[in-house]
């Protein structure tokens, strides 16, 4: 099914970390309610500022548990993973780490061709 996503700006969320580079949670729960109370349409975590990347399942997993229980904006989660497997795998796993589900996952795409994106993560 597909839906268009809310009309307004969106908040594109910066994962922080503290000063022994652990991810801060409650700066992550600070710059949600900021967006919220700033009219935000809705928020996007995990795939904008490349940092995602470098998360492991855990902190990622806690990075979208906290976004989706700090709001009820709409909120987009990223996938930073390239292998279409591992994709999928990185989506079940961050849909299975939330209170509520985002209204849609951002994967990198890597071929211009909108087949060969579709061919790659149909199954």
């Amino acid at each position: 099914m597909t839906r268009p996503l809310s009309e307004g700006l969106w908040g594109v969320l910066a994962t922080p970390f503290d000063d022994d580079l652990a991810v801060d949670l409650e700066s992550l729960r600070s710059e949600v309610a900021s967006f919220a109370a700033d009219g935000a349409g809705g928020l996007v975590a995990l795939g904008v500022f490349g940092e995602a990347a470098s998360l492991n399942p855990d902190e990622a997993n806690s990075v979208a548990q906290t976004v989706a229980s700090s709001t009820d904006l709409p909120f987009v989660l990223g996938l930073s993973e390239r292998d279409p497997d591992a994709v999928v795998g990185q989506a079940q796993r961050l849909l299975g780490a939330v209170s509520r589900p985002p209204v849609a996952l951002m994967a990198q795409i890597a071929d211009p061709d909108p087949a060969a994106a579709a061919d790659s993560l149909g199954d």
